[in-house]
């Protein structure tokens, strides 16, 4: 068929604002890489849990999801993947922050 079946994404920042105390705040969280792997260990504990506490676990994160997208994201969940998002989060935040703008045009 022609439907789609599903989308995975992550939205990236287009630039950093200084004054957003949540970018601020993010950007502190993923430079601290023992509290990232202390996270990343933790999701992957919740992870492991038997079916019915694995979902008690991850009903703040999946609590208004419908069951398929619960699902995936309670998939997702993984140590590794913690991890990834987090270095990605780090190398975005740094790359965007030493960005020259002053050469772009506003409009």
């Amino acid at each position: 068929t022609d439907a789609v079946r599903g989308v995975v994404g992550l939205m990236p920042f287009v630039l950093v604002n200084a004054q957003s105390t949540l970018q601020n705040f993010l950007s502190a969280l993923v430079h601290i890489k023992p509290l990232v792997y202390l996270v990343a260990s933790i999701v992957g504990f919740l992870g492991a849990l038997p079916g019915f506490f694995k979902r008690l676990a991850f009903t703040p994160i999946t609590g208004s999801m419908s069951s398929t997208p619960a699902d995936l994201t309670r998939r997702w969940l993984r140590p590794d993947s913690i991890r990834n998002m987090a270095f990605m989060g780090r190398t975005e935040f740094d790359a965007l922050t030493a960005l020259d703008m002053s050469r772009w045009k506003r409009h």
